[in-house]
C-alpha cells in the first residue's frame, strides 16, 4: 500500500510541477496566450531578458510563438542543460550562492544591455534563484563578501522579505536597478512566483520595480537576525552610510510607477495547489488543503502538521476514501550544525520525528524545482516507519537533526525523493496521504 501512496503522490507533484511549467503557461495562461509582440517604431529592437529557474521553460515557450518578432535576448540561469538558442545568449551563473560566475553573468548583462534606446522593448521573464544567479555588488564590496552575506543570511533562519531588503542595497541591479538601467525604454515583466504574496518587489529581489525598503531596514534586518557584527565590514559600513544619506536610496515608486501596469505574476504556488486539488478528487481522494501556509520556522511547521495528520488518523473510519493534506510555502530552517540538508528535507525529517510509529500515513515534502539546498534531491518521502529505518541503518535520527544532516539520515532510510531539475520552481509542496 505504501509504494502505491507514494506513486500517486509522485504523479500529483508532476502534475503540480507541469501546472507551472513555462513551456506550459504560454498555452494555459490566459495573459500569455493572449500575449502579442508590441508595435516598434522603426528601429525598434524588441529584446528578451530571462533569469532564474524558470526561465529557460518560459522562453521555450516563448520561441514556439514569437520567434520571428525577436531581436535578440539572453538568458541566466543555473549550471545544467547546455542551451543553445540562435538568437538568445545562454549565460549561467552560481546558486545558491553567488559567486564569480553571478558577477560575470551581472556584466555580461550590462554588455546585453548596452544603451537602450527610446524605441527598444524589454520583455523581461523572472523567476526564482535570479538574486544569486545576478550579482553585481557596489563598489567597495567584493563578490566574496556577498557570497558570505548570502550564506549568512541563508543560515540565520530569515526569511525570504529579510533577506532581499539587504541584498537590495547591496547590489547594483536589484531593487528597481535593472529597471532603471533599461531607461528610457519600454519595458514588460512576467514572473512565475516563489514568494509569500506574489509580491513583486521581492520575486527575483525586484529587479525591474520600485523598491519600499531603505538602507535603515536592511540595517534592522541584520541587527534583528543577530548578524550586524559578523557580516564583513564592507557591508556594514556601506549600508550605514546609505543610513546616513551618502550613498542614493534604491528607485522608489515615483521613479518606477506602478507595477501592475508592467508586471505580471502568471504562475505561482496556488496553481500548483489548484491542479493537485483537481487531480486528486479525479484520483478517488478526498483533500484537505492548508493553502500556502507553510512560512516560519520548520519545527512549528512539523508539529502542526503532525498534530493534524494524528487528528485526521483518529478521525477516519475503515471505509473512508484516503485523504490528501496539501500545503505549500517556504518555512525557514537555522542552521547551527555542518551536516548536508535542505529545508525539505529538514522539515522531512522533523515530520518523521512527530509521526513516528503512525500506521496510514505517508508525507512528501519537496521543492518544485526539484532541487533542495545543495543536493541532489528535491526532498523526501516519510511515513510511521522511516525514523526506524534509518536506525535499523544504523543511522541516528535524532543526531541528523541536531546537526542539521537531514539528507544522510533520509538517505539511509531510503526516503530520498528524486527528480532533477524540474524547470520551474514555485517553492515547496507537503502533500501528505491519511489512508
Amino acid at each position: 500500500m505504501v509504494e502505491n501512496v507514494r506513486k500517486d503522490l509522485q504523479i500529483f507533484f508532476n502534475i503540480a510541477v507541469q501546472a507551472v511549467h513555462g513551456k506550459h503557461l504560454w498555452s494555459a495562461h490566459t495573459i500569455l496566450a493572449n500575449w502579442t509582440p508590441p508595435v516598434l517604431q522603426a528601429g525598434g529592437r524588441l529584446r528578451l531578458i530571462a533569469v532564474g529557474k524558470a526561465a529557460a521553460a518560459l522562453v521555450e515557450g516563448f520561441l514556439t510563438r514569437h520567434s520571428a518578432a525577436l531581436t535578440d535576448g539572453i538568458l541566466i540561469l543555473p549550471e545544467g542543460k547546455n542551451l543553445i538558442y540562435q538568437k538568445i545568449q545562454v549565460v549561467y551563473g552560481g546558486h545558491p550562492l553567488p559567486d564569480i560566475h553571478s558577477f560575470q553573468a551581472a556584466q555580461t548583462l550590462l554588455e546585453f544591455i548596452g544603451h537602450p534606446q527610446e524605441t527598444d522593448f524589454y520583455l523581461i521573464f523572472l523567476s526564482g534563484g535570479a538574486s544569486a544567479l545576478l550579482a553585481l555588488p557596489i563598489l567597495g564590496v567584493s563578490i566574496e563578501d556577498k557570497s558570505a552575506l548570502t550564506r549568512q543570511l541563508l543560515h540565520s533562519g530569515a526569511n525570504i522579505n529579510q533577506i532581499n531588503t539587504v541584498r537590495k542595497h547591496l547590489s547594483g541591479l536589484k531593487g528597481g536597478q535593472l529597471a532603471r538601467r533599461l531607461k528610457p525604454s519600454r519595458w514588460q515583466t512576467f514572473a512565475i512566483s516563489d514568494v509569500q504574496g506574489d509580491i513583486p518587489e521581492v520575486i527575483g529581489s525586484g529587479l525591474t520595480v520600485a523598491d519600499s525598503s531603505t538602507f535603515l531596514e536592511a540595517l534592522q534586518c541584520l541587527q534583528e537576525l543577530n548578524l550586524l557584527e559578523q557580516v564583513p565590514p564592507t557591508i556594514r559600513n556601506h549600508l550605514t552610510l546609505g543610513v546616513q544619506g551618502d550613498i542614493p536610496e534604491t528607485p522608489k515608486g515615483i521613479e518606477l510607477g506602478d507595477p501592475s501596469k508592467y508586471f505580471t505574476v502568471v504562475a505561482s504556488a496556488d496553481d500548483a495547489l489548484a491542479a493537485v486539488v483537481l487531480a486528486a478528487q479525479a484520483a478517488g481522494y478526498v483533500v484537505q488543503s492548508l493553502g500556502r501556509t507553510l512560512y516560519g520556522p520548520i519545527c512549528v511547521h512539523a508539529t502542526q502538521l503532525a498534530a493534524t495528520i494524528k487528528f485526521l488518523l483518529q478521525a477516519r473510519r475503515p471505509d473512508d476514501a484516503p485523504l490528501l493534506l496539501l500545503a505549500a510555502g517556504e518555512p525557514t530552517v537555522q542552521v547551527t550544525g555542518n551536516g548536508l540538508g535542505g529545508r525539505n528535507q529538514e522539515l522531512a525529517l522533523h515530520l518523521a520525528q512527530r509521526i513516528a510509529g503512525f500506521v496510514g500515513v505517508t508525507v512528501l515534502v519537496a521543492g518544485t524545482d526539484g532541487i533542495d539546498g545543495p543536493t541532489h534531491a528535491a526532498g523526501a518521502y516519510v511515513d510511521g516507519q522511516s525514523w526506524a529505518r534509518a536506525q535499523a541503518a544504523g543511522v541516528d535520527p535524532a543526531d541528523g537533526l541536531a546537526h542539521n544532516d537531514s539528507h544522510r539520515v533520509l538517505d539511509a532510510s531510503s526516503d530520498l525523493f528524486i527528480t532533477g531539475a524540474t524547470g520551474t520552481n514555485v517553492a515547496d509542496l507537503v502533500m501528505a496521504v491519511v489512508h
